[in-house]
């Protein structure tokens, strides 16, 4: 059952807009909500996610045509980086939520 909601935000980077160093700027799309199911990490996926200096703190089910690439979300207060996204042979894609590690 999705009951719990979760915000997405895609990150754009707009080709010739740059800050006053010379840096590419980053644009964040408007957060896109919607539903999910969510479950912790296993054992394994969080010391994978260790070893590349992530934290990794939930894994989400959403139907795949909700999801469109969205590199952060929102999930119960907090925002969290997609480190990586699993589609099994159903419409459900496994969002893998997790923060830098020590942050």
């Amino acid at each position: 059952m999705r009951s719990d909601l979760v915000g997405l935000i895609k990150v754009t980077f707009p080709t010739g807009q740059r800050d006053a160093n010379g840096n590419q700027l980053e644009v964040e799309s408007t957060v896109k909500e919607i539903f999910c199911e969510y479950e912790s990490v296993t054992q394994s996926e969080y010391f994978a996610a260790s070893q590349q200096g992530l934290k990794a703190e939930y894994k989400l089910k959403v139907h795949e045509f909700d999801y469109d690439d969205e590199q952060i979300a929102v999930f119960r207060g907090k925002r969290y980086s997609i480190y990586r996204t699993y589609l099994g042979k159903t419409e459900i894609i496994e969002l893998y939520l997790g923060v830098k590690a020590g942050v």
